[in-house]
């Protein structure tokens, strides 16, 4: 989950189009998860079934497929 959450703040950072292309409430949504993941790693909580649900459908849509 550590490596997702900077993966996801590298590619922000780095302004990559699949980040750029996406409308204002995809792209508040998807800062929503990962915020509330970051926040749970910080508070050493288990990540809820929605809160995972958000995650990999977040990572889904935005990771390198190979």
């Amino acid at each position: 989950m550590l490596w997702a959450l900077g993966f996801i703040k590298k590619k922000v950072a780095d302004r990559a189009p699949e980040w750029s292309g996406l409308d204002r409430p995809q792209l508040l949504a998807h800062f929503t998860c990962f915020a509330d993941m970051a926040l749970l790693l910080l508070h050493r909580r288990s990540p809820s079934g929605h809160d995972t649900a958000c995650f990999r459908r977040m990572l889904s849509e935005l990771a390198p497929r190979d």
